[in-house]
């Protein structure tokens, strides 16, 4: 029978197809109908339309599970209500679940190398104590939850597991959402019996220690190649009652000091286990005798194109959570190209050429005279990631024998004629890239000539009236953004950079805080220069080695929060300044620039706090600054501005002016 789903639209996003389905829950392949890209939506099973309690603690673990902000964490970008249904609103993450990366590595006769296991610890202990100190408890922590979201390498498990590769948690507070969708009540046992805590076995409260358990029961998976507790021979009920009254078995030919490490971090009692994430990760490492950690975080979830697909066909992991599988096996694939492909799904809208015509060829450079026209005109373009839209009202009409046409230039001369409309005084022209080019990073200026017509020469302009040039400096930013996200759209690429970056000070800003609070001073200065290089990124003067030791660190994109927020500014302030007003834009763009100038105001000074700790010579010195910096926490107001950004959506508007 036909899906009742499909075709709807959920928090602007449209749902297309079904792709996996589990005992919670289905998930849908959607696309976001302002931004035009790839969203995961999870649909619970269950009402709470007839149910204000059940509605409120929906509410509740809804919102703090959504304000999660983490490079670790998947991006929820919405958890609602449809007709009393509950559904969730997620990114799309290319990748390979841990689940399927353990299997096929078991399978290949190759075991998770100790380096490996302590970076993927390191990731996952980061997301785990970000989410504790917000009071969210994961509950369901295994390999099924985390993806291996791959980076610029094939992710192939008989080969190392690639430096840039990231570790995802998945379906943070899911099991807990989804007991109010089924009407649980409090003390029902929720999670997988595998990698279940005592506790949780008991059905007792279960808070960050839970979690801590069954991280160490992964660790203990990795280290010997099986559980502790294994389903493949024992039955759920003996697998319960061994979690909850029987210690695991020694790890096979492992070091001593490893051994002591995840035996700590699977104690029945959880007072005697790690009390944090982070702590156990870092035992790990000493006990395993490796360095320090170097975080290697990819800005966003990259969208394959012909150019970076991977040789190796990747699966497009969609966040289905416990019991979900795919369907028929496909794996989903956003924004690719290629043989058999074809209809994988629905085509992306564009907009329609003015007039209808062959698709526009490159061009040569303009070589063409220039005149000023009879009257002054007013003008803009407009662009937004593949599009751009052309409007120059107040045009005198051209000649019988002429026409106007649009052409798009790039910094080296290469060009694009538009075909343009010209009617009631005004000049409109429409162009979308069919491979999703970003037009920003392709154009540095614009013209709008008078050809003849019939044209005897139709690739080069003849007579230039009007020219537009964006502005270099935003440009410039774009491109380097574009090429950072590999091609994402401008909008979302800014709006996962804010949070991704302002929840990675966060972190670093607490760690500091810690290490004064435990009297160690290099650390904090450590963790205050990883603040610093994260909120100016890699090509601000102030990128530096702040804290002394040599090493220039930073666990951030290399963008900068402060390069998001400024880039994102300059867009808007280009919408201000346009000449032709949007009618639809309200007093919307004004609140936005200044909710980014409290941001912008709160990441610099936090720079310069962070600074004075930095180049602090005691611990006292130090700690008096750290009072004030401990207040200056980004990502909630990042995140608000973030999905205001979101729904404007950021466009260039380019001003056109009159050759003399």
């Amino acid at each position: 029978m036909p899906d009742h789903w499909i075709g709807r639209t959920l928090s602007k996003v449209q749902i297309q197809q079904l792709i996996g389905r589990g005992g919670m829950a289905d998930v849908y392949l959607g696309r976001h109908v302002t931004l035009n890209v790839g969203r995961a939506v999870k649909i619970l099973h269950g009402n709470l339309a007839d149910d204000p309690d059940l509605r409120r603690r929906f509410n509740e673990e809804a919102k703090a599970v959504a304000a999660l902000r983490h490079p670790n964490i998947v991006q929820v970008y919405d958890l609602d209500l449809y007709d009393g249904t509950p559904y969730i609103v997620m990114e799309l993450l290319q990748g390979l679940s841990m689940a399927a990366y353990l299997q096929q590595l078991h399978d290949s006769g190759h075991a998770l190398a100790f380096e490996t296991a302590a970076r993927v610890l390191d990731g996952l202990a980061a997301a785990l104590d970000f989410a504790h100190a917000q009071g969210i408890v994961h509950r369901d922590i295994k390999p099924a939850n985390v993806i291996l979201r791959e980076g610029s390498t094939p992710i192939r498990p008989s080969l190392p597991l690639p430096p840039d590769a990231t570790p995802i948690l998945t379906d943070f507070g899911i099991a807990r959402i989804s007991s109010s969708t089924t009407q649980t009540l409090t003390g029902t046992v929720l999670g997988t019996p595998a990698y279940m805590s005592p506790e949780q076995v008991r059905g007792e409260p279960a808070d960050s220690r839970a979690d801590i358990y069954s991280l160490g029961i992964m660790l203990f998976e990795w280290l010997a190649g099986t559980l502790p507790f294994n389903p493949d021979v024992d039955t759920t009920a003996s697998i319960l009652y061994k979690q909850a009254n029987v210690a695991p078995p020694p790890l096979p030919n492992v070091d001593p000091a490893i051994q002591a490490v995840v035996s700590r971090a699977l104690q029945k009692n959880p007072d005697d286990r790690y009390p944090k994430a982070g702590d156990l990760a870092s035992a790990f490492r000493r006990a395993a005798r490796l360095g320090p950690t170097t975080v290697v975080q990819p800005i966003s979830s990259p969208l394959v194109t012909e150019g970076n697909r991977s040789r190796v066909q990747p699966w497009w992991i969609v966040l289905a959570g416990a019991g979900v599988t795919i369907v028929g096996g496909l794996a989903i694939l956003i924004g690719t190209r290629g043989p058999g492909l074809a209809g994988a799904l629905p085509s992306t809208p564009t907009f329609a050429p003015a007039t209808p015509a062959e698709a526009p060829a490159p061009r040569s450079s303009p070589t063409a005279s220039v005149v000023a026209p009879v009257v002054e005109a007013a003008g803009s373009a407009i662009f937004q990631d593949a599009s751009a839209q052309i409007v120059v009202e107040d045009v005198p009409a051209p000649e019988a024998s002429q026409v106007y046409s649009v052409w798009l230039i790039s910094p080296d001369g290469q060009s694009i004629a538009l075909p343009a409309d010209y009617a009631d005084g005004a000049i409109r022209a429409a162009y979308v890239d069919t491979d999703g080019v970003n037009l920003l990073a392709r154009t540095s200026s614009l013209a709008i000539s008078l050809e003849p017509s019939p044209d005897p020469a139709p690739r080069i302009p003849t007579t230039i009236v009007y020219t537009a040039e964006l502005p270099a400096s935003v440009v410039a930013e774009v491109r380097r953004l574009d090429d950072l996200s590999r091609g994402l759209p401008t909008t979302q690429a800014i709006v996962e950079g804010l949070q991704g970056q302002a929840a990675t000070h966060d972190s670093h800003l607490q760690f500091a805080v810690e290490a004064l609070v435990a009297g160690n001073l290099a650390d904090a200065k450590a963790h205050a220069e990883h603040a610093i290089n994260i909120l100016v990124g890699q090509d601000s003067a102030e990128f530096d080695d702040w804290d002394g030791n040599g090493r220039t660190e930073n666990p951030g994109d290399g963008f900068g929060l402060i390069a998001y927020v400024e880039l994102a500014r300059s867009l808007i302030e280009s919408e201000l300044e346009n000449p032709i007003p949007d009618p639809g834009a309200a007093d919307g763009p004004v609140t936005l620039l200044q909710d980014f100038g409290g941001l912008l105001e709160h990441a610099e000074t936090s720079v310069r706090l962070a600074q004075r700790i930095a180049a602090s010579d005691t611990v006292q010195e130090a700690q008096s600054i750290a009072e004030t910096w401990a207040t200056l926490r980004l990502a909630a107001s990042a995140s608000d501005t973030a999905s205001r950004v979101e729904d404007e959506s950021l466009r260039l508007f380019v001003s056109f002016r009159a050759e003399p």
